[in-house]
């Protein structure tokens, strides 16, 4: 190569002296010749030199960010969200991965995702040196006649100058009953019962008309899909007539969004709420309500107006033993209803964990309602609120009404705590009263700046300090009592619950809140 651009030098110098030759070549510059050379040789380098630059030899070997992918519980015939791993180049030249295919070919139930490449087999991928590259990886399982989960398992294999590497992929698959049509976005149930066979997958909403009654057995797992996000608002359950749900202190009815992965388990909004419509009549016990938008809302009508705020028929709702949390805003919302509520854990809401407007009769005993931040933030709502009015929203313009009824609330031996200097408002005086509200605070542990000397306070504990002496471990959401906890044996003993939120047995002097310390 030297010699050939000693050539080229030569042969400029000896033309240009030559009166014969062309007067354009005669007047090339020495310049624009070497820079021709330049590139000349660049191009040629390239070409000689292009399998010099792969690293080659047989000792090569990828490094992996991990040699096993799992994939949580998955849903037959519903895809995963995507999962996948890092593959490096450690070495300083570029390495030619001759393959990256599936073991299983196109017939597995995974799929793979190579550098834009969405095929079971990817050939000839280079990777520059010291680079990396992500191999994405989604899971679809077909269904079988199994009612417990089931593993699926394949492999993705790696070939670099014909050493193989191996990364192992196993999900989990799960059956279920499938409640969706394309048609229409609520499905009807009237005097279904749901037995503890398979989950439940709920497209959109599920619809209880009056005179009718959907029942959960015990254990019954029910999840809901949104079909759109932008349907999230309407997905859940839609009760006119009768809900019961039936669980057992160790066998929960759960009732959930359809991602089982561990990223979503504390992830809000991902579907609507549990809707008793006015009229409706609804029991639950040793339930499991989360990540939602609303966690139960009482009272509520199909007509969204605000020309007029329905007031007959009352909603009722009889709670006990069951935990709401992981919701975007209310835990429970009421709208003139009839509440009785025990034994019940309500934590980690956007906005109030409980929510009381526009009259209604309402009772709680042995509750916790807490908020102390995590994933979703109360700074602009606290704990507990009981209006004598409700404001509507339509079109952007809002309407307030106020109530025609009084309002009854008593809380008894509840823990009403949170983040906020003051987690507990009620009859707000911006705008127009209705009714007034009565309420009784029996022997609870509350934060809050009122003046707990006037009537409706009996034997409460007052802002406590702010340490963690009250629950277990608060920052991990584990509300059982703590050794020191200002709640034990100062609940009031008239007419005790005989079990806790556990199923544990009170003592004849109970704690405040869902759990008795053990």
């Amino acid at each position: 190569m030297f010699s050939l651009v000693l050539w080229l030098l030569h042969f400029y110098y000896n033309n240009k002296k030559n009166k014969y030759f062309p007067l354009h070549y005669r007047s090339f510059s020495l310049p624009i010749a070497l820079f021709c050379t330049f590139w000349f040789l660049v191009a040629a380098l390239s070409s000689c030199q292009q399998e010099d630059l792969l690293y080659s030899a047989s000792d090569a070997q990828l490094e992996l960010s991990a040699d096993t992918i799992t994939f949580d519980t998955v849903f037959t015939n519903i895809g995963s969200t995507i999962n996948g791993f890092l593959l490096y180049n450690p070495y300083n030249r570029s390495l030619n991965i001759s393959r990256i295919e599936l073991s299983g070919g196109s017939q597995s139930n995974f799929r793979i995702n190579v550098d834009g490449i969405n095929a079971p087999l990817a050939e000839n991928i280079q990777v520059l040196p010291g680079d990396s590259m992500y191999v994405f990886v989604e899971v679809i399982v077909d269904p079988n006649q199994g009612q417990l989960p089931f593993v699926i398992e394949d492999s993705i294999l790696l070939t670099t100058n014909g050493n193989l590497q191996k990364v192992y992929l196993n999900a989990w698959g799960q059956n279920a009953h499938y409640l969706r049509a394309d048609s229409v976005y609520f499905w009807e149930v009237c005097d279904e019962v749901f037995e503890d066979d398979l989950p439940y997958i709920v497209f959109g909403g599920l619809y209880v008309p009056p005179n009718c009654t959907l029942t959960l057995a015990q254990g019954v797992d029910l999840h809901i899909h949104p079909k759109t996000n932008n349907l999230a608002t309407f997905s859940g359950i839609w009760v006119e007539g009768t809900l019961l749900i039936e669980g057992e202190k160790d066998s929960l009815v759960e009732i959930k969004g359809m991602r089982l992965e561990d990223y979503f388990d504390d992830k809000a909004a991902q579907w609507g709420a549990i809707h008793l419509l006015r009229g409706s009549s609804s029991s639950i016990r040793y339930a499991s309500i989360k990540n939602n938008i609303w966690g139960i809302t009482v009272g509520k009508t199909l007509d969204t107006t605000c020309t007029t705020i329905a007031t007959t028929p009352k909603a009722n709702l009889n709670i006990k033993n069951s935990t709401i949390y992981n919701n975007l805003e209310h835990g429970i919302e009421a709208i003139l209803s009839n509440i009785t509520a025990e034994n019940c854990l309500i934590y980690n809401c956007g906005k109030n964990n409980v929510l009381l407007q526009y009259g209604g009769e309402y009772q709680f005993t042995n509750c916790t309602f807490v908020n102390y931040g995590g994933n979703l933030s109360h700074q602009n709502s606290p704990v507990a609120a009981a209006l004598n009015f409700i404001v509507c929203t339509e079109n952007g313009e809002q309407t307030a009404f106020a109530a025609p009824e009084i309002t009854n609330i008593l809380f008894k031996n509840c823990i009403i705590h949170g983040s906020r200097e003051e987690e507990w408002v009620f009859n707000d005086q911006d705008v127009p009263q209705g009714a007034e509200i009565n309420f009784e605070m029996s022997n609870c542990i509350l934060r809050t700046k009122h003046n707990t000397d006037t009537l409706g306070y009996t034997n409460c504990i007052i802002n406590p300090l702010a340490k963690d002496t009250m629950f277990v471990k608060r920052s991990e959401f584990d509300f059982h009592l703590h050794p020191q906890s200002p709640a034990i044996d100062k609940g009031n003993w008239d007419n005790p619950l005989t079990d806790d939120l556990d199923g544990n047995p009170r003592s004849n002097i109970p704690d405040i809140g869902c759990y008795e310390y053990q």
